[in-house]
Order: structure tokens, then sequence, then C-alpha cells
């Protein structure tokens, strides 16, 4: 199962004097205690590449959820200004929102996918929390399946030295890009392109990514990405052009 990154964002909560330090290398941000939590406010802020060029039914968001829950109870979608600087406010936030998250969510407001969030589930807040991020993020769509899905769950075994099983297709992050766009399958019996920007339906690495073609390869592919969320995330981008940035 795919886990969330580590948060290497370092992020930083802080509500009113108090300065809240960080985790050093989890996803939930220490916290000082604080009377009352209804309705709270949150200003975030940071800077965010590659947010504009998405998918149409998708949108990189700051949003909240509640335990165990895939609907954001609360979302604002951030459109960072022309050097990818985000200073938003968040205002209503649920009392039963239990984490804050930095992800891509639908229409719907399902997250599709999670690029770090912070835990305030049991801690009582009031006031305006402010979440900075102490580092640039890249939110493009090719750079979260790069680091969310390609080199969690490819690149370890698509890589140079590995043998002839991976057919020459290296996933590794300087390679994946150039190896799987525009470029034929080795595998297809119909001569599909890895990827055919535009043509999710005719792309092989969906068909692999969803098990459809693990009767002609030397391996089954179906359990590697099993999150349909994933699975649907390259759809969308693979429909939206398969773009690099």
């Amino acid at each position: 199962m795919r886990k969330i990154r580590p948060l290497r964002l370092a992020l930083a909560l802080l509500v009113a004097l108090p300065t809240l330090g960080a985790c050093d290398d989890g996803d939930i941000i220490e916290q000082s205690k604080i009377e009352g939590k209804q309705g709270y406010v949150l200003r975030f802020t940071g800077q965010i590449d590659g947010a504009q060029n998405y998918a149409d039914d998708l949108r990189v968001a700051l949003a909240g959820f509640a335990d165990g829950s895939e609907y954001a109870l609360i979302s604002r979608e951030l459109n960072p200004a022309a050097d990818g600087h985000v200073d938003v406010t968040l205002s209503g936030i649920d009392p039963n929102v239990s984490t804050i998250e930095l992800c891509v969510i639908n229409r719907l407001r399902i997250r599709m996918l999670s690029i770090a969030k912070i835990d305030i589930g049991d801690q009582s807040l009031s006031d305006t929390l402010r979440l900075e991020l102490a580092e640039p993020v890249n939110a493009s769509m090719a750079s979260l399946i790069e680091t969310e899905i390609l080199t969690p769950s490819c690149a370890r075994c698509h890589e140079e030295g590995r043998g002839q099983h991976v057919a020459g297709l290296y996933l590794t992050p300087d390679k994946w890009y150039d190896a799987l766009v525009g470029i034929a399958s080795k595998r297809s019996p119909d001569g599909l392109a890895l990827v055919q920007p535009g043509d999710s339906t005719n792309s092989f690495l969906q068909h692999v990514i969803t098990g459809h073609a693990d009767q002609i390869l030397a391996m089954p592919h179906a359990d590697i990405v099993i999150d349909n969320r994933l699975r649907q995330f390259v759809g969308s981008w693979i429909k939206f052009g398969a773009n690099r940035e």
C-alpha cells in the first residue's frame, strides 16, 4: 500500500503567539494544546509550482478531512501567483476535521492524492492557525506521478542493471518521461504507445497499471498500483496531454 511520503516540506503550524515545531521525519505536526475549537480559521502560505496546469476534473487544494473519510468537509482551490506564491485563508473549518491536507481533489471533493498533511484531530484549536511551507513544492501532475507513483512503486524494478525482464524500460526520475511518452511499447500486441498524449484508452501504461495487460507480461502488475484513485490520476494526466511540467 502506498504511504504518504514523509513530510520533507517542513510544515510549521503557528497559533496566536507560540511557535509550534514540526516533526523531522513524519507527516504529523507537533502542537501545543490551545483552549477552544469551534469553526476555526487557517491561513496557508508557501510556494507551489505546477498547480496551474491541471486536468479540468482535478485541482490542487487545501482541504480538511474527518477520520476515515476521503471526502473533504471543506476545501479551497489553490491558484498560485505567477511566481508560485500562495497566501490563502480557509475559514469556518468544521470541528470534525481531523487533518488538513495539501492535496489533489476531484470535482466531488474526493481526495485523489495527498501531498502533505497535518493531524489536528486531537487538538483543541482556536482563532487563526498559520500553516507555512518551508520550501517550494512541485505539485504538477507529472511531478506527482513521479514522486507518488513511479518512484515508490515502479522504479525499484525498472532501473538500469535489473536485467532483461524490464525490457529496457527505465522509470527512474531522470529517465521515466522520455521512456514513456510517445514511445511504442515492446510488449503491446497492438503496437500501442506506452503513453499516447490525449488518449489513455490507447496508452499501454494505463493497461498495465489496471491489470489488463497482466496475461502478456512476465510479471503481473495489477497489484503494484492498487489504489484506483491513483490509476485515475494517471489516466487524467494522459488525457490532459501528458505534459512534462
